[in-house]
């Protein structure tokens, strides 16, 4: 780990500035992690002596609040001022073809970058380009036109020679090879603001092409699929609140597509909401007592289901009962509800209890230039990403949905490139896909010599951050 003389003084003086509480805390996890005797103190020597995946292990296993802010801040900057590493060996001889990924994080970070970078030079917002290539990955057409119109939420991609349907679970490499084919010539440098809007055509004729009817394609409307509230509970009633935030956060984690069935998530939401809402109150500001220890929440949330009124409701799903109860590990339940008191904890530790001042925080009303605003959503997305059950990706999407639709007024179109909601993107598989492929990283070449039976969109992703975004 390189320091220079100046960052060895800040360490020093940060360190001697942070509470005697904290810095115990933070000589637990320094011991923990590098597997030395607790010093007793710290100096900057011995952050020097460390290896960098150990410095971000410190700076991930933190638990941050108002008393160690500036101690957590200083380890994103000295992470973020080292050089490059060296392209990391790719693990692609496991039996089920399945590719390692070093320092995961990092690369779902350079996704991102590159994203405003690609953006900037399309004279478009870094959301518009989220939004745009997430559908063309996905094939999701909710909030495009009403699914309900054409009972289904997938839509079939066409050429001249044959037509190419993109489901879940269909290898995609046929409809990535239709899509790099027809803008094989138009990446890196001549990814421009005429690029972006002929791919947009281009999608929206393979729409025309696969709806039922052409009255379908009348209600297409790009900008409004961009301010599509998946999460209808953000815009219900008086916002924020706990309640939907609570249903939101929860419901975030199984767009990672963690598996369970449709009740079966239902009766999470509701449970947990309900136990939730049990422990904190339907009210803006956390009771001062929440700061409670995970061990005892957890009890509490047995005590609750033990004695939950409504029998009807567990024995629909009867199976599902077990593990609701028992919280075993690798389970949903106690996923979600790590995830819930990771949650709470952070806003009454961090926002005064307050879900108003949270929100606030997220959306940075004060921040106008596009540098600020993308360091700031870099820093929420690396904290929120350690998050029980979330990530990078998930962080994202957590930060973009809970204030997209309310900040983006279709109205007010002019104000969105001062609006942090605008500046949100997700480095999920499509968009690793797509940037691999318009950075020029990743070639039409490349893609064509992919094994087919190892590679489809999730592996595809897995080998772009292994082998191009790991320098």
């Amino acid at each position: 780990m390189k320091l220079t003389p100046s960052q060895e003084d800040k360490f020093t003086n940060i360190f001697n500035n942070t509470g005697m509480k904290e810095r115990a805390k933070f000589l637990r996890l320094y011991e923990r992690i590098t597997t030395r005797a607790n010093p007793g103190y710290l100096y900057s020597s011995h952050i020097k002596d460390l290896q960098l995946r150990q410095v971000v292990k410190l700076r991930d296993g933190m638990n941050v609040n108002p008393q160690n802010q500036e101690l957590f801040n200083f380890l994103v900057d000295l992470v973020e001022a080292q050089p490059q590493q060296v392209n990391h060996p790719i693990q692609v001889d496991s039996p089920r073809g399945e590719i390692n990924v070093p320092n995961r994080k990092d690369a779902e970070f350079r996704i991102a970058d590159y994203i405003n970078v690609l953006a900037a030079q399309a004279k478009i917002l870094p959301i518009e380009f989220d939004r745009f290539f997430y559908l063309l990955g996905s094939g999701k057409c909710s909030g495009l036109i009403d699914v309900k119109k054409i009972n289904r939420d997938k839509f079939k991609f066409s050429n001249n020679e044959k037509d190419i349907t993109h489901k879940k679970n269909n290898n995609p490499l046929d409809f990535y090879k239709v899509f790099f084919e027809n803008f094989k010539d138009k990446t890196d440098v001549n990814f421009t603001e005429n690029t972006f809007i002929e791919m947009k055509d281009w999608l929206f004729e393979q729409y025309k092409d696969s709806l039922s009817s052409n009255k379908y394609f009348e209600d297409l409307n790009f900008e409004k699929y961009i301010v599509y509230p998946y999460y209808p509970e953000l815009l219900n009633g008086e916002f924020p609140s706990f309640d939907s935030l609570l249903v939101f956060s929860v419901g975030n984690r199984y767009a990672s597509g963690a598996k369970a069935s449709n009740k079966y998530k239902d009766l999470i939401f509701k449970l947990v909401k309900e136990f939730s809402l049990s422990v904190i109150g339907n009210i803006d500001i956390l009771p001062k007592d929440l700061v409670i220890n995970r061990q005892h929440f957890k009890n509490q949330w047995k005590d609750y289901t033990r004695n939950y009124p409504d029998k009807n409701t567990l024995n629909e799903i009867n199976e599902s009962w077990p593990e609701i109860l028992t919280l075993e590990d690798n389970k949903n339940p106690k996923k979600d509800l790590d995830l819930i008191f990771d949650l709470l904890s952070n806003i009454s530790s961090k926002h005064q209890g307050s879900i108003n001042e949270f929100y606030k925080y997220v959306t940075a009303p004060h921040l106008k230039s596009s540098g600020e605003i993308n360091i700031h959503i870099r820093k929420l997305t690396r904290e929120y990403s350690n998050l029980s059950g979330y990530g990078v990706p998930l962080a994202a999407n957590f930060i973009k949905d809970l204030q997209l639709a309310r900040e983006l007024n279709l109205d007010q179109r002019d104000i969105w490139p001062t609006k942090t909601a605008a500046f949100c993107s997700k480095p999920d598989l499509h968009l690793v896909n797509f940037v691999s492929f318009l950075s020029g990283r990743l070639t039409f070449e490349d893609f064509s010599k992919l094994d087919r039976e190892n590679y489809n969109a999730t592996n595809l992703s897995k080998y772009c951050l292994a082998h191009y975004w790991q320098e």
